[in-house]
């Protein structure tokens, strides 16, 4: 039999709360969650980053591979093309992940999509590992497949996760932690894929058995954690069971005030009707929101960031770095990035989710710029102006686009919304994204540095829109957002789409 919650006034609700997370607002129980599922975050960044160093490698196994099977020679053209399907492939597959996830998250719960997504990846890494052995193209690929859709599980159902076990007052820092390792995942791909390491020609295959390892030890921690307590309460609809879960998040026997929010939450979801796609692109209040969400995740889509990370390698070798030291340059970038993403957790509850998107925007903006005009120089000063324009770019997409976007979307939506919204947010980015690493290398080629312009307005285009339709969400609750967007879809059917104001 289900314990009735007390009723208490919001403000009074909102300083016991702060209180609370104040006293023990990371507890033992939490952390050991948050690196259980952070372990995805690792296993993501680290594939994004895998093909990066030993790319040549991979593509000369191609190349001999379909002469000894099919007796034909391949040109630089069809592997450069060959190349670019795989990343344009693996983002379809993603994008395929996250509408599954969404679908799965209110059947499974949130930690055992996860437990499927880490075994899926497992199995993924294996058939890639097998590859060389077997001296199979079609293998490589099916092995992509395979995580790719591990990985759009992942990026939907972690960060959920993650936004449901934190407390208000570190909810930022809690989500950015995510975006924290999957950076330490590309750092750490890039440091043993060194030719020296595992990067070689003979042992690049080997790369991918190292998630497989961190894949199993996921599995075995994250399976002991406790579920979800919103989706305990508001999907399942289990009282008791969701405040033992909150309880251990909390290490505090009196949750009563933090589940009387997710009544409230459970309470509105049931008094209307039941949510689905349609309905969350067609609803007054939710569209803006979705739109939000697009736009933020197309800033980090849009931004070359990918580009970035699959060819900065190459970027600095034509800069006339020797390949050897043009890895160096690039583990040096990807430092940044993990330092520069540790700035982003420890400002993002203070500074505030919007000053750093927009600031961080700009100064992308200024990077590509910097990098198409020295690049056209075409001497060895304005390649090298270039390359360190590259890393004031890592710097920047870290602390805004490579953050923010994901704060946003486990914030601006309740329950029921937030995996459909992340789902339709994925067939944009993962769409776009995936045509954009494809058509780089034509592109740059046809067009040479000019491509950057292109990155660069889109820049300053999602900092305008930023600047006018992004709220901040710093130390609000999904109820005060909620009501926000409600009184704001109201304002707009009278007087048409308004500028963003304060809460």
């Amino acid at each position: 039999m289900s314990t009735k919650p007390v009723r208490v006034k919001m403000e009074d609700m909102e300083e016991i709360r702060d209180n609370k997370s104040k006293q023990s607002s990371l507890t033992f129980t939490l952390l050991v969650t948050m690196f259980s599922i952070n372990l995805s975050g690792f296993v993501m960044g680290y594939s994004v980053g895998v093909l990066n160093q030993p790319s040549q490698y991979i593509q000369k196994f191609f190349y001999r591979s379909i002469h000894e099977h099919y007796n034909k020679v391949t040109t630089e053209a069809e592997l450069t093309g060959m190349w670019g399907f795989v990343f344009f492939s693996n983002c379809i597959f993603r994008m395929i992940g996250s509408q599954i996830s969404a679908t799965l998250l209110n059947f499974l719960g949130r930690k055992d999509v996860i437990i499927v997504a880490a075994l899926l990846s497992f199995m993924g890494n294996f058939i890639i590992s097998c590859c060389v052995s077997l001296d199979s193209v079609e293998m490589f690929y099916f092995g992509t497949v395979v995580f790719s859709i591990a990985f759009g599980l992942t990026n939907v159902a972690c960060p959920i996760y993650l936004s449901e076990i934190s407390t208000v007052k570190n909810r930022g820092r809690v989500a950015i932690t995510f975006i924290l390792t999957l950076t330490t995942g590309v750092l750490f791909s890039s440091i043993v894929g060194f030719d020296s390491i595992l990067g070689s020609q003979t042992s690049w295959n080997y790369l991918f058995e190292i998630p497989m390892l961190i894949n199993f030890i996921q599995v075995l921690l994250i399976s002991r954690c406790p579920e979800s307590p919103k989706y305990l309460l508001i999907k399942k609809k289990n009282y008791e069971e969701a405040k033992k879960a909150l309880q251990k998040f909390r290490r505090n026997p009196n949750v009563d005030q933090e589940l009387d929010q997710l009544v409230q939450e459970k309470n509105i979801e049931e008094s209307g009707n039941k949510l689905t796609r349609k309905e969350l692109i067609k609803n007054k209040s939710l569209r803006p929101r979705l739109l939000i969400s697009i736009v933020a995740m197309l800033s980090l889509t849009l931004s070359g960031n990918n580009v970035i990370n699959i060819y900065s390698t190459s970027i600095f070798i034509n800069a006339g770095f020797p390949r050897e030291i043009a890895q160096s340059v690039t583990i040096g970038a990807f430092s940044l990035r993990v330092i520069s993403t540790i700035i982003a957790v420890v400002l993002v509850d203070k500074a505030g989710r919007k000053p750093l998107y927009i600031s961080s925007l700009i100064g992308m903006f200024i990077s590509t710029v910097i990098i198409g005009s020295c690049l056209e120089m075409e001497s060895q000063i304005g390649k090298m102006a270039a390359s360190l324009s590259v890393l004031t770019f890592v710097i920047a997409v870290a602390v805004g686009p490579g953050s923010i976007p994901m704060v946003l979307i486990s914030e601006l939506f309740t329950s029921n919304a937030k995996a459909k919204a992340a789902s339709i947010t994925a067939i944009f980015s993962n769409t776009l994204q995936g045509t954009l690493i494809f058509l780089f290398p034509i592109l740059n080629r046809r067009f040479g540095a000019s491509v950057f312009y292109m990155y660069a307005c889109m820049h300053i285009a999602c900092a305008i829109f930023a600047w006018k339709y992004i709220p901040e969400t710093k130390g609000k609750s999904i109820m005060e957002i909620d009501s926000y967007f409600e009184k704001r879809s109201t304002k707009t059917k009278k007087h048409g789409y308004v500028h963003v104001s304060k809460f």
